[in-house]
C-alpha cells in the first residue's frame, strides 16, 4: 500500500490548522491481562489497525507513527501505510513510563504537537480526534486528556496505610461536617477518570519539562461509548457486544447493564 502520510498544509479537510501534528500509536508486544490485544481482531479488524485508520481518517496529521517491538504489529502498520518506530527493549516492558518511548519517537522530528492514540480505545472516532485538537489548542494548557465521568466515586475509595488502618483516597467534607465518604454520591464533587482514547501535548513540553503531561491539563469529556477501554478479557467481550449492536441506544443499555 502506498504511504498515506499527508504533507504539511494550512488546511486539512474542512479544518484550519496552525500546527504540524503527528499521531503516535503505542503497540508493544505482550499484555498480561488481555493476551495479544493489539493485533486481536474486533469485528474483523485488529485493534492497532482500527487506531491507524482512525488517525488517517481524522485528516489532521502529517504522519502516523506506530511504536512497537511486535513483528505482527509492524506488518499490519506497514500494510496500512503508517510509519514504524522500533521500540527499544527497555521501553517495551510493562512498567516503562510512556515518556521514554515518546521521547525516542520524537527525537529529530519537527512536529510541534503530538497525539497519543492507544489501540485499546476502539470506539475513538476521527471526529473525536478532531474535536480533541480543537479543544486542546483553544485551552492554553500544556496537554489534553480524554476523560469520562466516574462510575465508582474516588471519595468512596480507601487505601490501607497498614494491615488494618484505612485512609480515604480523596478526603473531604460538606459544610455541615459530613465526610464525603459517608455522603450520597450525587452530593459529591464531579469526578472524572482518564481514558486511553486521546492525549495531546506540545513538543516543547516534552523537551523543556521532560513530560508528556506538563503542569496544566485540559479535559475533553468523551461519550460513554468513546470512553470504552480494552484492558482485560472482560473489556474485550464487552467491546464485542457493543460492536454487534444496532445503534448507540442499544450500546448505552449494555453499558448501563440494562440488557
Amino acid at each position: 500500500m502506498a504511504s498515506r502520510r499527508r504533507a504539511a498544509c494550512p488546511r486539512r479537510g474542512d479544518m484550519a490548522l496552525d500546527h504540524r501534528l503527528v499521531a503516535l500509536i503505542p503497540a508493544r508486544m505482550g499484555s498480561e491481562r488481555c493476551k495479544g490485544k493489539n493485533t486481536r481482531p474486533l469485528a474483523g479488524v485488529p485493534l492497532v489497525v482500527r487506531a491507524i485508520r482512525g488517525a488517517f481518517g481524522a485528516a489532521i496529521f502529517d504522519d502516523v507513527v506506530v511504536s512497537t517491538d511486535d513483528p505482527e504489529v509492524k506488518r499490519l502498520a506497514a500494510r496500512e501505510g503508517a510509519s514504524i518506530h522500533c521500540r527499544k527493549a527497555g521501553h517495551a516492558v510493562w512498567d516503562a513510563p510512556d515518556v521514554w518511548w515518546v521521547k525516542d519517537v520524537m527525537a529529530g522530528r519537527d512536529e510541534d504537537i503530538y497525539a497519543i492514540l492507544r489501540p485499546t480505545s476502539p470506539f475513538r472516532t476521527p471526529s473525536m480526534i478532531r474535536r480533541g485538537y480543537a479543544a486542546f489548542v483553544g485551552s492554553g494548557c500544556h496537554s489534553l486528556r480524554a476523560v469520562r465521568p466516574v462510575t465508582e466515586h474516588p471519595a468512596k475509595m480507601w487505601r490501607l496505610t497498614d494491615q488494618y488502618r484505612l485512609e480515604p483516597i480523596w478526603p473531604g467534607a460538606h459544610r455541615d461536617g459530613t465526610p464525603w465518604h459517608s455522603s450520597a454520591t450525587q452530593t459529591l464533587p464531579a469526578a472524572y477518570v482518564q481514558t486511553g482514547g486521546l492525549e495531546y501535548s506540545y513538543r516543547w513540553v516534552l523537551d523543556q519539562l521532560g513530560s508528556i503531561t506538563g503542569v496544566t491539563v485540559a479535559a475533553m469529556t468523551c461519550t460513554p461509548i468513546e470512553g470504552v477501554d480494552i484492558n482485560t478479557e472482560a473489556d474485550f467481550a464487552l467491546a464485542e457486544r457493543l460492536m454487534a449492536c444496532g445503534g448507540v441506544a442499544e450500546q448505552l443499555k449494555i453499558l448501563r447493564g440494562e440488557v
